[in-house]
């Protein structure tokens, strides 16, 4: 099997990502005709369709989808080639991230706004959402994620900080109403309850006690859930990453410090192999890695400075 031009997959990696004819010619300064034509000739290389087509939609087969994994890195490696072969060039294109809403606010967006004026020829797409994105589906090239995703031995992860979660409440809420002293005391507080999840498993010298939690406000927001425990309404669950300003202020203490929740996860950044050469990629993990600062270096180092 043998393509006429490295354009060829170019074009074929767009309509896979656009799931439009038109939409990928226009991207590329050709018309919808010439690029269905193209289309036409790549496929009787292939000796397979690699779209189905409708009145209103483009979907990929089988063989489409097989064949965008590996037109995908053929391009990385050829634009990673022509950067090279190019001394002293800045990188440049298109970096496509994604990150939960949450994170990329207080971590993301000053550094992308630092990167950027470094390194003029890059644009940076950001996507705040919470939700899981399909990387390939999406044409995302780097995510950032809290837990490793279930596909993780497919992709490149690089941890960046621990994502433990803690038990926390405002000074002004325990003066009130008091620390709770074991788990169980926990059913006598006000809970604040991120996405229903109202049980709460604990464990403490190997021994783990499973609670149903109850309060007066539930929310889909960790934001929210900070703002609303540090403005004393209960106790909640909060990341170390997004508490510990308020921890190191005093501004939030910790509760039943001698417990630890199940289920720690940590923040990585992930992409996938064939993206790594990318030099626009790599220049920006080189630059996040070197900018990039937590209010912590060690999680269990913070914690026993900050816990009374």
């Amino acid at each position: 099997m043998a393509f006429d031009s490295i354009r060829d997959l170019r074009l074929f990696v767009r309509i896979y990502e656009q799931s439009s004819i038109t939409a990928a010619s226009a991207l590329l300064g050709m018309t919808p005709a010439v690029a269905s034509k193209r289309l036409k000739n790549l496929e009787g290389d292939v000796g397979e369709a690699l779209f189905h087509r409708s009145t209103r939609s483009l979907s990929p087969t089988g063989a489409g989808t097989v064949l965008y994994e590996y037109a995908r890195a053929v391009i990385a490696t050829v634009d990673e080639a022509d950067a090279c072969l190019e001394p002293g060039s800045e990188p440049s294109g298109l970096l496509k991230i994604t990150t939960s809403v949450a994170f990329g606010r207080l971590y993301l967006a000053d550094i992308v706004a630092r990167f950027l004026a470094r390194h003029s020829k890059v644009r940076i797409d950001v996507q705040f959402t919470d939700r899981i994105v399909d990387m390939v589906d999406e044409g995302i090239d780097l995510a950032f994620r809290i837990s490793a995703p279930d596909d993780a031995e497919n992709l490149i992860m690089r941890r960046l900080c621990s994502g433990r979660r803690i038990l926390c409440a405002s000074a002004d809420y325990l003066r009130e109403h008091g620390a709770p002293a074991n788990p169980e005391m926990l059913a006598r507080h006000n809970c604040v309850v991120l996405n229903h999840y109202d049980v709460w498993k604990l464990e403490s010298a190997g021994h783990c006690t499973t609670i149903k939690v109850g309060g007066n406000y539930h929310t889909n927001d960790g934001e929210a859930i900070l703002d609303v425990i540090r403005n004393g309404l209960g106790i909640g669950v909060v990341a170390l990453w997004q508490g510990a300003p308020d921890i190191a202020a005093g501004r939030l203490a910790r509760v039943l410090p001698q417990h630890e929740l199940l289920g720690q996860p940590d923040v990585y950044a992930i992409y996938h192999p064939t993206q790594r050469r990318l030099p626009r990629l790599r220049c920006f993990l080189e630059f996040l890695e070197e900018q990039i600062r937590f209010p912590f270096d060690d999680a269990d180092k913070f914690l026993s400075r900050h816990t009374g």
